[in-house]
């Protein structure tokens, strides 16, 4: 096995949150997830959903699904795969595997040990 940055067999990113005082920006659309969303397992819904006004008027992202999910604030090293297409907040950074480089049940069962061992800390 051979050890590279993730950035090698990745594309990374991170989400974005939309201005809550604009309510046109929250409603039917993209599931929009939040920390509290990630179970360390498949993500396939969310407590709240884009408009794609809130899409369009905030750094959220539309991530694919396969996309590995990996908390950055709070509750640190929380995964999820994403199971469907949905962005996500600030608070949840994306990995989107290259399947040609890494297989994405490896990929995330490696950074679930990770974190759990390491605290995320050498991701």
């Amino acid at each position: 096995m051979k050890m590279v940055p993730l950035g090698e067999v990745a594309t990374l990113g991170s989400g974005g949150t939309p201005k809550r005082t604009e309510s046109e920006y929250f409603g039917p659309g993209h599931y929009w997830l939040s920390i509290a969303d990630l179970n360390d397992g498949y993500v396939n819904t969310a407590k709240e959903s884009l408009t794609d006004a809130g899409l369009t008027n905030s750094s959220a992202k539309l991530v694919p699904a396969g996309s590995i999910l990996v908390a950055m604030y709070g509750s640190i090293g929380k995964l999820g795969i994403a199971e469907v297409e949905l962005c996500t907040s600030q608070a949840i950074a994306f990995a989107i595997p290259d399947p040609e480089l890494i297989d994405t049940r490896y990929l995330f069962n490696y950074l679930l040990v990770s974190c759990a061992v390491n605290s995320c800390k050498k991701l």
